[in-house]
């Protein structure tokens, strides 16, 4: 694993509100020993923390080092076992899904081994996140990421009192998680009054989809119908992120949309061009799967639930 998965793995779950890069200096920090010495990464400027979180920039093998030679494993483990029970919920089950299955207590020391693997890998220099010079030997990368910086963000949209037609899809599937979960042939959206907690969930994921719905609107004004057709490119990357956790089996359709959409959040977006812009954060990527379903490819209730 990459330091940049890594971190977006435990933003998710541990970041308190704090922006992407105070939250690398936040875990630098919290495996660091209180020295009086220079500590690597925490004066850097917030441009160059973010490139390193988001994997455009990696830990050099000289901040790595120095990182190792002031390793305090045992602060780590308690920055991150300090966390609410299902914020360690959600990473056991982020752990599970690369490989490294632990037990509810263990997660702390298990986020600390890996992240001291991390840290090696990137002190010997043996390994593909090391990109310090990739931007230097590559010009017209740079030009490109420049251009796709400076694309105005799109416009913001709110969802509407009404459902429109191309809602109708993946709000029928939505009542139906709801209606397993309390064990219901069938709920309405009027009846969601009855559950607010249906009902406070139906509003974020509108306001996920409409997220979405604005970048899929900004690509095209952007690019056109292009070859390939970058919000499709998104799709399918969100699609294979998220796939092994839909075909699980939960209790109900509910628990299912819940364990997809914290997936969702976390999924690298390595193949997109948008992965250079600030337009995709958590509800752009948890709406995209609400277009996965209008496109048929997942559903909340599995025909056995």
């Amino acid at each position: 694993m990459k330091f940049s998965e890594f971190a977006k793995m435990l933003y998710l779950y541990c970041s308190d509100g704090k922006t992407q890069s105070d939250f690398v200096v936040a875990i630098i920090g919290a495996i660091s020993e209180d020295t009086d010495d220079d500590r690597p990464l925490l004066d850097f400027k917030p441009d160059y923390l973010k490139r390193i979180y988001n994997g455009k920039r990696a830990i050099t093998q000289q901040n790595a080092a120095s990182v190792l030679s002031r390793l305090d494993k045992a602060a780590f483990s308690q920055f991150v076992e300090n966390r609410p029970d299902d914020a360690i919920e959600g990473l056991r089950s982020a752990l599970a899904e690369n490989g490294i299955t632990v037990g509810k207590y263990e997660v702390g020391n298990a986020c600390s081994d890996l992240f001291e693997e991390i840290l090696k890998a990137c002190a010997s220099g043996n390994t593909s996140a090391q990109m310090e010079t990739a931007e230097e030997l590559s010009p017209a990368l740079v030009k490109l990421r420049d251009l796709l910086a400076k694309l105005p963000h799109p416009k913001a949209l709110t969802p509407p009192e009404d459902l429109t037609e191309e809602e109708l899809p993946y709000v029928t599937e939505l009542l139906a998680a709801y209606a397993n979960a309390e064990g219901l042939v069938e709920l309405t959206k009027d009846e969601l009054e009855t559950y607010q907690k249906y009902k406070k969930n139906f509003g974020r994921q509108r306001k996920d989809y409409y997220a979405a719905e604005s970048v899929r609107r900004g690509t095209r004004e952007a690019f056109g119908v292009s070859d390939p057709d970058q919000f499709e490119t998104l799709k399918e990357e969100t699609h294979d992120g998220i796939i092994e956790i839909h075909e699980r089996d939960y209790a109900h359709g509910f628990d299912r949309l819940n364990a997809v959409m914290s997936q969702a959040a976390i999924v690298p977006i390595s193949k997109c061009v948008l992965r250079e812009t600030d337009w995709i954060g958590n509800s752009e990527k948890k709406g995209v799967c609400h277009f996965l379903v209008n496109d048929g490819r997942i559903k909340w209730v599995d025909d056995d639930e």
